[in-house]
């Protein structure tokens, strides 16, 4: 026995099972994730993707480091602090100092910001996907990733309260000597000692990532389930 409901060109069959057909094509109407196979396809996918994505955002790469016997700096966070601050700070006009730091920083929000934000969404549903999850032994990750998550969301106050202000004043000082074009002799002190502190607290930024992906990496490799 079937009901039949006509809306214009679309004609919807309810069946004895309760299981719609669609124009004569069977679909499945589950807001669950019980008859949906492909999700675990998913899941490994998006696991793989955001692990490497911390790695590669927080520093080092753990292969590399194992197969080289190494340190190498791979990570955006990491060559911010150790390669890219140390190239500025050799500069010996406060002037050039502020440009080029002004410049590091409108690329980081014109790039990095929104791809952070993006990789802290995609851990976010990473989580809800796992929770959701009718296989145990992946649903049991969902813990795991809801850690991963909360690291990332950490660094938005950290940044907020204790990076942003650093950048705020090292363009307020650009800005003074561009209008200025004069140089009072204790901008460059003051910058050096701004770019130092500011190079500082990338720590921050580097271990929180690295962190998550140290976790995110344990969880996908199947140990994971706090």
């Amino acid at each position: 026995m079937s009901t039949r409901y006509s809306h214009q060109d679309c004609i919807i069959t309810f069946t004895s099972d309760c299981r719609p057909r669609i124009g004569g094509v069977q679909a499945f109407v589950n807001i669950g994730f019980d008859t949906m196979e492909n999700t675990t396809y998913l899941l490994h996918g998006l696991e793989f993707i955001l692990t490497a994505s911390l790695f590669f955002l927080a520093g080092r790469s753990v292969v590399s480091c194992i197969w080289n016997k190494s340190l190498p700096l791979v990570g955006l966070a990491t060559c911010l602090s150790l390669w890219v601050i140390p190239i500025i700070l050799l500069a010996d006009s406060p002037r050039t100092m502020a440009t080029q730091f002004a410049e590091l920083v409108g690329r980081g929000a014109q790039y990095l910001q929104p791809t952070s934000r993006l990789l802290g969404l995609s851990m976010v549903a990473l989580t809800a996907l796992s929770y959701r999850h009718p296989d145990p032994d992946i649903a049991t990750k969902w813990k795991d990733y809801a850690v991963c998550s909360c690291m990332l969301v950490v660094l938005a106050p950290y940044e907020t309260l204790l990076i942003f202000p650093i950048n705020d004043r090292v363009e307020e000082i650009g800005t003074r000597l561009r209008k200025t074009g004069k140089e009072l002799g204790d901008e460059y002190t003051q910058l050096r000692m701004l770019l130092r502190k500011w190079q500082m607290l990338q720590i921050g930024r580097i271990l929180m990532p690295f962190l998550a992906a140290l976790l995110s990496l344990w969880a996908f490799v199947g140990y994971g389930g706090l």
